[in-house]
């Protein structure tokens, strides 16, 4: 899991990859395809990446099953231009509170987890690198 700027045309664009993608259904994932990566915009601004990042901390707060919808797309290396529904599902499995970001194909879903604990250290991370650099935009 890592957060990125893909700049294009002197734009920056901030990015989270939340990793590869296993292949399957509701139950059974399979990963078989180490080089796919889901990939979710976050805006242009580190302003719109934390906001983006902390909407995505706040379903932490909500009743496990909790899904919202928002866009990302998979792809090999480097994000693309065309976007498609990804849903993300709060998940309160054993001693582990987790993200669960799922994208439905035709008669299969792609799906990866993301743990509270490593949001929290990307939102952390985030924030120092902001206190850092606090003239990046």
């Amino acid at each position: 899991m890592e957060l990125f700027n893909s700049p294009k045309d002197g734009q920056n664009h901030y990015f989270l990859s939340v990793g590869q993608l296993g292949i399957g259904d509701k139950v059974v994932q399979v990963y078989i395809d180490p080089l796919s990566e889901l990939f979710i915009p976050l805006g242009d601004t580190l302003e719109e990446a934390m906001e983006s990042l902390k909407d995505l901390q706040a379903l932490f707060k909500t009743s496990p099953g909790t899904s919202r919808e928002i866009s990302g797309c998979v792809a090999i290396g480097f994000p693309k231009e065309d976007l498609e529904p990804v849903t993300v599902t709060y998940r309160k499995e054993l001693l582990n509170k987790l993200l669960e970001f799922s994208v439905s194909r035709n008669e299969y879903i792609r799906s990866v987890q993301v743990a509270k604990s490593d949001l929290g250290s990307l939102v952390t991370s985030l924030k120092l690198h902001r206190k850092l650099h606090p003239k990046q935009k």
